[in-house]
Order: structure tokens, then sequence, then C-alpha cells
């Protein structure tokens, strides 16, 4: 269900079709790869309170860990093998959860990743 959620496109493609970035929290990428190693095939990113935020599977936070989120705070949905590819692709120390207009992306050197699923509602 949770399989191929998103996908990779260069920065510049992603820029055209989604606008400009309104607010960005900065991860390293080190952290992001501990998380996928931490769930089961998706994870959630969004900004909470000026700070890029990692959940897991049901909701659970990843990173920073001591954060509580609200339920209905709204987070982008990506199956593991996805954001490995942007970083693969990337190949940079650091990775950008952006907000824009309408959709939250992941940057990381030139690629974009996009197309996850928003939760809520979908929340696997």
């Amino acid at each position: 269900m949770a399989e191929n959620l998103g996908e990779v496109m260069e920065k510049k493609v992603a820029d055209e079709k989604f606008g400009e970035v309104l607010e960005s929290g900065l991860l390293d990428s080190t952290e992001i790869e501990s998380a996928i190693e931490q769930t089961e095939s998706i994870l959630m990113f969004s900004i909470f309170e000026k700070k890029a935020i990692i959940l897991g599977n049901k909701r659970k936070v990843i990173y920073p860990k001591s954060e509580i989120i609200p339920k209905e705070f709204r987070f982008m949905v990506y199956s593991t093998d996805k954001v490995q590819e942007l970083l693969n692709l990337g190949g940079e120390k650091f990775t950008l959860v952006e907000i824009r207009k309408k959709v939250i992306t992941l940057s990381n050197g030139n690629f974009t990743l996009e197309f996850g699923l928003g939760c809520p509602p979908f929340c696997p």
C-alpha cells in the first residue's frame, strides 16, 4: 500500500511545478537514514514550530524524539525507498524539508522528492 509513494525529480522541475519554498527546515541526511531503519515502509515529514520533524508508521515521532505533534497537524508521507533514492541521487550531507504553497517537498542536492500523500487523511 505504501510502496512507491513519491517521485524524485530535478530540483528545477520541482520549483517550476510547485512554486517557491515558503519555509524550510534542515535535516542531517544521516538522521534520515537512521529514521529509515526505525520504521516499516514509510516516513512522514513536515515543519512544526520551525523545526523539521520526521514521523514513522502510525505517526510515531522519530526525530526529534521529544516532540509532541497534534494529530491534525499535516505531514507528507513518502515510502522509505523513495526517500533513500533522493539521498542517493542528491548525495549531500543535509536535506531540506520544504513547505510550498500546496505541498511539502524534500530536497537534497539538485533533486527533490514530491508526490507523496498527505497525513491526514492517509496515515499508515
